[in-house]
């Protein structure tokens, strides 16, 4: 997973695999984001995008898969109740529009609307990240040294900010800092809750996840959106210094 916006290397993940084992990255959050000058979604054997309300490009909901032809015909099939031909295909053939489905599966193809609307946005994506990073750029030069980050990236990576997260020492600390905040009109978020906590996989073997568990507690993510004003990120850079 590619968490906040900063991308993983997936030579990183192969180096644990089996040769056998396909590497998915999670680009939910890293659309426009760079790393040893490569985008996100180029690495993976596969890489899945989303466009959902709170993506740093939306089209109200939907996603995009993106990796090798033959990957992404199965995805394409799984995605279509596992039909073998698409719509566009039938609506080709001249004769009768016969089909089959080899698998059961869902329903979970981009509508045409959805379509329309990413031709818009798309227009639009150079300048959102381009302001992300001022504002993560203005938050990094305020507040590193006064707090502790998860991630910085390195001269040449480009983060796409999703998230500007703050790394508190314990889950005390960062839950009060987060009541102060509330308190001053300011909100803050916690990202993420560890998964396999939730009730659904609490009976199931996850194994040894202490990082996971401990960044789950430690993490909080303070406001980082393109629509941000100059003015207000320089107040919530100064309330976050400020009272926490």
């Amino acid at each position: 997973m590619h968490f906040a916006g900063f991308p993983f290397r997936a030579e990183d993940a192969r180096k644990v695999l089996p040769s056998r084992v396909k590497v998915i990255a999670d680009c939910a959050h890293a659309l426009g984001s760079l790393r040893d000058g490569l985008q996100a979604g180029r690495e993976a054997d596969l890489s899945v995008f989303s466009f959902y309300a709170n993506k740093n490009l939306t089209l109200a909901e939907g996603g995009m898969v993106v990796g090798s032809d033959e990957l992404v015909r199965e995805c394409r099939t799984w995605g279509r109740l596992g039909i073998t031909s698409s719509a566009w295909d039938r609506s080709e053939n001249r004769g009768l529009s016969l089909y089959d489905a080899d698998r059961g599966a869902l329903k979970c193809n981009l509508s045409d609307v959805h379509a329309a609307i990413a031709l818009g946005q798309l227009n639009r994506f150079r300048s959102m990240p381009a302001r992300r990073r001022e504002i993560g750029d203005h938050y990094l030069d305020t507040l590193v040294g006064r707090f502790e980050l998860p991630v910085e990236p390195n001269n040449g990576d480009e983060h796409s900010w999703h998230f500007f997260q703050l790394l508190f020492k314990n889950e005390t600390e960062r839950n009060a800092g987060s009541r102060a905040l509330r308190d001053a009109w300011v909100r803050s978020q916690l990202h993420f809750l560890p998964a396999h906590k939730f009730q659904a996989f609490r009976d199931s073997d996850n194994g040894n996840l202490r990082i996971t568990e401990s960044l789950g507690e430690r993490l909080m993510s303070i406001p980082c959106f393109s629509s941000m004003t100059d003015a207000e990120v320089e107040h919530m850079a100064q309330t976050v210094g400020d009272l926490l």
